[in-house]
C-alpha cells in the first residue's frame, strides 16, 4: 500500500485530526477563477487515495502515525462542500449547511477531506526525520524531498519502512491504550 505524509503546523491540529479521523489541505484561493498547478496536484494526490493506503502526520521535523484510510459510502476522500473542485469562491454562509468541515469561514479552503483510522495507533512520540531517513537511508527518496508541501504521496517501498521504524520506536505502546503514550481517537 502507499502513504501519505501530511504536514501540520502544530499539535492541536494534529490532535483535532486524530481525535476526528479526518485530514483536509487548506488550499489558497483560486487566481482569476482557474486552479494554480499546486492545487492541481493537490487535487491530483487527493484522486489516487484508496482505503487502505496509510497515513501520517509531520510536524517540526518529527513523524507520528500510523493511520489507515477507511471507505465510508464507498469512498475514502470527499469533496467538503457541493462544487468544492471549480475554481470558485464560495459565501460561508450559503454552503455551511451542505459542509462536511464546517467550523468557520476558513473551511472553506478546505476543498477535499480524507477519512482514516488508527492504525494501530498514533504514538504521541514523533520521530526525528533525520532517524527516520537514516534507519533504511536506500527506501526514502520523496521523503527526503518534503519541503513546503502540503502532504507528500510515499510508495510501498517507503511506507513499508516508515511503519517499520515507528513501530519499532513504538513497540512498547502499540496494543496500549494509555493516552500518556498514544492519541485518542473517536
Amino acid at each position: 500500500m502507499a502513504g501519505y505524509i501530511f504536514s501540520l503546523d502544530n499539535e492541536n491540529s494534529l490532535r483535532f485530526c486524530i481525535e476526528n479521523g479526518i485530514y483536509s489541505t487548506y488550499l489558497s484561493h483560486p487566481s482569476n477563477n482557474r486552479w494554480r498547478i499546486h492545487h492541481e496536484g493537490t487535487f491530483g494526490d487527493y484522486a489516487t487515495m484508496k482505503e487502505g493506503d496509510n497515513i501520517y502526520f509531520f510536524i517540526d521535523r518529527k513523524i507520528y502515525g500510523i493511520g489507515t484510510l477507511i471507505n465510508i459510502n464507498g469512498d475514502c476522500k470527499f469533496n467538503n462542500y457541493p462544487s468544492s473542485t471549480l475554481p470558485i469562491i464560495q459565501d460561508f454562509e450559503d454552503i455551511k449547511d451542505d459542509m462536511l468541515l464546517n467550523d468557520n469561514e476558513k473551511n472553506l479552503n478546505n476543498r477535499w477531506i480524507c477519512i482514516f483510522e488508527p492504525n494501530p495507533n498514533f504514538f504521541k512520540i514523533g520521530i526525528d526525520m533525520d532517524d527516520v531517513l537514516a534507519s533504511k537511508p536506500e527506501s526514502f527518496r520523496m521523503l527526503r524531498a518534503f519541503w513546503k508541501l502540503s502532504f507528500i504521496k510515499i510508495d510501498d517501498e517507503e511506507n513499508k519502512a516508515l511503519k517499520d521504524i515507528i513501530l519499532k520506536r513504538n513497540e512498547e505502546y502499540i496494543n496500549s491504550q494509555n493516552t500518556n503514550y498514544i492519541f485518542q481517537y473517536d
